[in-house]
């Protein structure tokens, strides 16, 4: 006499070979795989195929466990982008891959049976989209497609400033060298000089400017005010010109916004066609020698409004 248990089981192996419902009902549906499978791909793609090439049960008949492992043909739905650089502070984009581009993707579906339902967990192999690239709108905007007319009119004007800092910069320099090959037209001519403070230990430099507030043509004299925008501080200063030299001495605060104690320091440098560079003595006094430290400074032009407008282009 044969036992109910092994009647039991003897009908659930017939299920199974038989593809009875009892037995069916143990995998979950390709399609559950298959939407699974859509969460997990980057924007743009779909599914546009899917095959399921082996299952395995690592739980149980009561709570089983699914594994598949499945292939997949997967389709671009969009245009996809790479960055291409920069253009005028704009990121570039290049076409990557068209609508209709395939890529074949593997991976294990791992299937679990909770509350009469399938849930179902997708691991990708491998990186299909390696390469792939991206949905325009993915990107930080603004942005530009390499090509397009937008990339061409921006291109162009991008050019047309670069050129025209080119030959801004040139004119500056024709000028300085005109103006610094004759130094009593210094204070003839010029207003102000932009200056840079360089500490060389550090690797920094400070901008300033020194405005001058009275000359003395005959004399060569004058005094300005150096302004440190950094800082906040104005230090009122009075120098000389003497042939190919400038001389300038720190005298007192006229802001001291961050309450330094008076260290006042002077400015000696050689007049060049290309600018004025100099050390930084510890001594304030011109009279005496020059007890140089390690600091530098530079002195030219200062770029005109439309030089400055072009340069923050």
């Amino acid at each position: 006499m044969i036992s109910p248990l092994r009647v039991l089981l003897i009908g659930l192996v017939l299920a199974a070979v038989t593809g009875h419902p009892a037995a069916l009902a143990q995998t979950p549906p390709q399609r559950d795989i298959q939407t699974a499978l859509a969460e997990r791909l980057p924007r743009g793609w779909e599914v546009a195929s899917l095959r399921i090439e082996a299952t395995e049960n690592r739980g149980s008949a009561v709570t089983p466990r699914i594994l598949s492992r499945f292939v997949a043909e997967l389709r671009l739905r969009e245009t996809t982008y790479r960055e291409a650089g920069r253009l005028d502070g704009i990121l570039v984009l290049q076409p990557a891959l068209t609508p209709g581009a395939r890529r074949t993707l593997h991976g294990i579906a791992t299937s679990v049976l909770y509350a009469g339902r399938w849930s179902t967990v997708v691991e990708v192999q491998g990186d299909p989209f390696a390469a792939a690239g991206r949905l325009r709108g993915e990107f930080l905007p603004p942005t530009l497609v390499e090509g397009t007319p937008e990339y061409a009119a921006v291109r162009d004007r991008a050019v047309a400033a670069m050129q025209q800092r080119v030959a801004d910069e040139r004119d500056r320099r024709a000028r300085m060298a005109a103006i610094f090959g004759d130094p009593p037209r210094i204070l003839r001519e010029v207003p102000e000089l932009a200056g840079a403070f360089i500490e060389p230990s550090r690797n920094r430099v400070t901008p300033f400017r020194l405005v001058f507030q009275s000359r003395d043509l005959e004399a060569g004299t004058f005094t300005a005010e150096m302004i440190w925008p950094v800082s906040g501080s104005v230090l009122s200063a009075r120098g000389r010109i003497v042939e190919n030299r400038l001389e300038l001495a720190e005298t007192g605060y006229v802001r001291n916004p961050r309450g330094r104690s008076p260290q006042f320091e002077s400015y000696r440098g050689t007049i060049e066609p290309a600018g004025i560079r100099g050390l930084v003595c510890r001594e304030p006094d011109l009279e005496q020698p020059c007890r140089p430290s390690d600091l530098r400074f530079t002195l030219s032009l200062p770029m005109t409004a439309s030089e400055t407008s072009a340069a923050r282009q």
